[in-house]
């Protein structure tokens, strides 16, 4: 069950830390698919609950980019973070940037905060390519989706077999104890 206001929670965090609290939409789509991962390989939960997609520029976290986008409306993230789409030569690109701060705590854990620190330190400082570029080495990206321009959902089963190389059982076990809990939150 994707939580609208967790994701926004993650996304102020990061904006808040970043230079001029903006940030180009896929470093920002990139630091949020690292995050979920990791928080997938270290506590077998998901934060956001968005469902990951492979794309053309790597994997993203499907409902977040539809909040990004405007095709889901959140009063939560309309209120805290505005999406300034690319308008042409001698403009910047697509990128996100912090409206109004709020109080991330009420949202997120103190491990959540902590893990999303951990990744904003690891790889906050990286250009939107060298991101991209990186998750391009996620093993359970789809590389067709990259020269198809489509997308492909990827299974949490996917991610924890093939991305974090857990055996097929465990894998199983991982991914149907994650939707047991997603299902049981909704």
């Amino acid at each position: 069950m994707f939580r609208q206001n967790k994701a926004t929670a993650m996304a102020v965090y990061f904006l808040r830390l970043s230079p001029d609290h903006q940030l180009n939409d896929l470093t920002l789509m990139k630091l949020m698919v690292i995050s979920e991962r990791m928080c997938m390989a270290q506590t077998t939960s998901l934060i956001t609950g968005s469902q990951f997609y492979s794309m053309q520029n790597g994997p993203v976290l499907s409902d977040v980019l539809s909040l990004m986008k405007g095709k889901t409306t959140s009063p939560l993230w309309s209120q805290c973070i505005e999406f300034v789409p690319h308008i042409g030569q001698d403009s910047p690109s697509n990128h996100c940037v912090l409206k109004q701060d709020m109080d991330v705590t009420e949202w997120l854990s103190d491990f959540e905060i902590e893990l999303i620190d951990k990744v904003w330190h690891e790889h906050g400082g990286k250009e939107k390519w060298t991101l991209v570029n990186l998750t391009h080495t996620f093993p359970e990206w789809d590389e067709t989706c990259a020269s198809t321009k489509s997308s492909a959902p990827i299974s949490l089963e996917t991610i924890f077999e093939h991305g974090l190389s857990e055996p097929h059982s465990t894998a199983v076990e991982r991914a149907q104890e994650i939707e047991y809990f997603e299902a049981v939150s909704a």
